[in-house]
């Protein structure tokens, strides 16, 4: 089997133009008009209140940064908050 000369790839060429800049033209600005469309009434929405240990510990955290306290009173209320709410936001 006879070897098949490779070749290396060659660069691409670069114009030899220079560019030739003129002056530039003035452009005049396109006028547009735009129409105001009335938006969709929004009815409002009730945030889902969610009870999770993520959640929790959010709030019992904030409860911490409010009033310090110890880590599980601060669970407790959270909790108890939390399910308050959960449930105002049912009815």
């Amino acid at each position: 089997m006879a070897k098949k000369k490779t070749q290396a790839a060659k660069p691409a060429k670069r114009s030899t133009k220079k560019s030739t800049t003129a002056a530039a033209k003035p452009t005049t600005a396109k006028k547009t008009t735009r129409k105001t469309v009335a938006a969709a009434p929004v009815s409002p929405v009730e945030p889902k209140i969610v009870v999770n240990h993520d959640s929790i510990a959010r709030q019992a955290y904030l409860i911490w940064l409010e009033r310090g306290g110890s880590a599980e009173s601060n669970w407790l209320q959270a909790e108890q908050r939390l399910q308050a709410v959960a449930a105002q936001t049912r009815v």
